[in-house]
């Protein structure tokens, strides 16, 4: 099950896909660190609309940040865990209490390892209640000088792949160490830029 994003013309809302036996095509996984979901959840009670559509104002922001990079990369489907893996809703009396996460827990090998590509949500520090991955803060510092030919400005550099990366919340997850190994291709969205 993926998200179709449409494409090519596609009017068709956003809205839940489940490919047929055999079926390939181009997808966007999503990395990111589950707290708090609840209602971002698909349960037995809420999937059957979700295949009608699904209201992207209604959804997390990094879940909206991630179909925004999908569409402008070209991309139709999109594949976030925590809304496409079935989960328990407890209390519920029309879900039973019925998941398919045994099930589908043993396929995340191939959801990230046949992806086109990974979003990696590193820049979530889950300090603030929705927090997004095309946010940045700017770290650039500027100094001025003179020398003979006038003045000029220069930059410090912002790389820190071992701050913004390797030391990110999300990469202290023990799932996303799989994630990482398993995604052929990744996109970490930091504070600072995109690596």
């Amino acid at each position: 099950m993926v998200m179709d994003l449409g494409g090519h013309g596609n009017r068709d809302p956003i809205h839940l896909y489940c490919s047929y036996e055999g079926e390939r095509g181009r997808y966007v996984a999503l990395s990111h660190r589950w707290i708090d979901l609840g209602n971002f959840c698909t349960y037995q009670c809420n999937v059957d609309g979700r295949y009608q559509e699904m209201s992207i104002n209604n959804l997390p922001k990094k879940f909206q940040d991630a179909i925004t990079v999908t569409q402008r990369l070209g991309i139709q489907f999109l594949w976030i865990d925590s809304i496409f893996i079935i989960r328990r809703h407890d209390g519920c009396r029309e879900c039973g209490g019925s998941s398919d996460w045994d099930i589908e827990r043993d396929k995340m090998e191939d959801c990230f390892g046949s992806a086109y590509l990974t979003i990696a949500a590193t820049s979530i520090t889950h300090r603030q209640d929705d927090e997004g991955v095309l946010v940045r803060q700017s770290y650039a510092h500027w100094a001025k000088d003179q020398n003979a030919a006038g003045p000029y400005s220069d930059s410090v550099a912002i790389d820190d792949i071992q701050r913004d990366v390797e030391g990110a919340d999300l990469n202290n997850r023990g799932w996303v160490l799989q994630e990482r190994a398993l995604s052929h291709r990744t996109i970490h969205f930091t504070l600072t830029q995109a690596y």
